[in-house]
């Protein structure tokens, strides 16, 4: 998945400069075991972007709340997601959906 990395890093800097916070995962661990590294860190939300989602511009968003999200679902696009992330921390509902 080396070849996503330069496209990972990108998705990092466009949700920092809206100042989010952001932990990405560059270790040569397989996409399974970097998702449930993820799970069992208790991240909110878990962008899943490989080789498909580098091609589309766009992310897979695991809510760690809403199980019907944790198996790979459609593909978000990137400013979309930017967008509703947004809109989620401007509302600061507790109820985390996106």
């Amino acid at each position: 998945m080396a070849g996503v990395n330069d496209y990972v890093e990108e998705v990092q800097r466009l949700f920092k400069a809206q100042k989010m916070y952001v932990d990405i995962d560059l270790s040569g661990n397989t996409m399974p075991k970097k998702i449930r590294t993820g799970q069992l860190q208790q991240y909110n939300f878990i962008f899943v972007v490989g080789a498909q989602e580098k091609e589309s511009r766009s992310v897979n968003i695991r809510n760690r709340d809403d199980p019907e999200t944790q198996a790979k679902g459609e593909l978000v696009p990137l400013e979309e997601a930017i967008g509703k992330l947004k809109a989620l921390k401007k509302e600061r509902r507790l109820i985390n959906a996106i």
